[in-house]
This record gives C-alpha cells, sequence and structure tokens, in this order.
C-alpha cells in the first residue's frame, strides 16, 4: 500500500472532497431532472426532496472540511509552477469553497422565502449553479493540464491511495 506523502492530502481530505463531488453531480442531475415530470407526479416531488436534503448534506460536509482544511493545509504544488498558476488554483479552489456554501444556502432560502427575496435567492442559485459549472471546469481542466502536459503529481494528490 502506498504511504500518503507532504505533497498528499489526507484521506480524511479525499473523501471528504469526492464525497462532496458525487453530491454535486447528483445535485446538478436531481435540478436537471424534476422540471421533466409535471407538477404533483410523486417522482418529481421525490427528486425535489432528495435535492433539497442533498443541499443540506453538502452544506454539512463543507463546513466539516473547511475546519479539516485550516487544521490540514493543502500540499504544496510542485516546484516549477509559475506565480500566475498558483495564485489561480488558490482563487478557484477559494470559489469553489465559497460556492459549496452559497449553493445551499441560497437553496434554502428559495424554499423558505417569498416575494423579493424569493426572486433574490432564486437569481443567486440560478447563478449559482452556472458559476459552479464554469469553477469545476477550471478546477478538472487544471488537474488535467498538471497530469497530462506538465507530468507531475497534481492530480495524483487527490486520488485514493493505491498498493
Amino acid at each position: 500500500m502506498s504511504v500518503p506523502t507532504n505533497r498528499d492530502y489526507t484521506t480524511t481530505a479525499k473523501a471528504l472532497h469526492w464525497l462532496i463531488v458525487i453530491l454535486i453531480l447528483w445535485q446538478f442531475a436531481s435540478a436537471w431532472t424534476w422540471p421533466s415530470f409535471p407538477r404533483g407526479d410523486p417522482t418529481r416531488g421525490l427528486l425535489a426532496t432528495m435535492h433539497v436534503y442533498s443541499g443540506v448534506t453538502i452544506l454539512a460536509l463543507a463546513a466539516i472540511r473547511l475546519a479539516w482544511r485550516l487544521t490540514h493545509p493543502a500540499p504544496p504544488l510542485p516546484d516549477g509552477v509559475p506565480d500566475l498558476q498558483q495564485r489561480l488554483a488558490r482563487a478557484v479552489q477559494g470559489l469553489l469553497y465559497v460556492m459549496i456554501f452559497v449553493q445551499p444556502i441560497s437553496g434554502l432560502f428559495v424554499i423558505n422565502t417569498e416575494g423579493p427575496s424569493h426572486d433574490t435567492a432564486e437569481a443567486v442559485h440560478g447563478w449559482g449553479e452556472t458559476l459552479i459549472l464554469v469553477l469545476a471546469g477550471l478546477h478538472v481542466l487544471g488537474a488535467l493540464y498538471h497530469h497530462f502536459v506538465r507530468k507531475d503529481d497534481v492530480l495524483r494528490t487527490m486520488l485514493p491511495n493505491r498498493g
């Protein structure tokens, strides 16, 4: 079995990362699917309810992940990564952290407010969806760039340890 190095994320960080990724993918799938069912259809209601509970779960996991990250810093990027790329990576990761809090909170406001507050929450939630897609895309592209172009271990640091 391989042993994590100081360039690896901890097993806890990896587990939280991938669990949140899976739940976010579920969030997109459920949000994009339930409108295809007519109002009053039990499947639509079930998907919407599961979406809300998954969002609350993401919020709780995000709090745990942030606490873990504050006490267990991310491994350093490999030597030679240009300063601009390092700043971009930190910015994208930081905004992703912000969004895994903003999105579920705005979703809770959507279901618990009316009038102008509801409209604002819906707008924030809608823009948040787009922002998460863009940021996650940049995050994945960055990891793939490191793996296939720079041929360094950045992607591997977040993958499960293998024997």
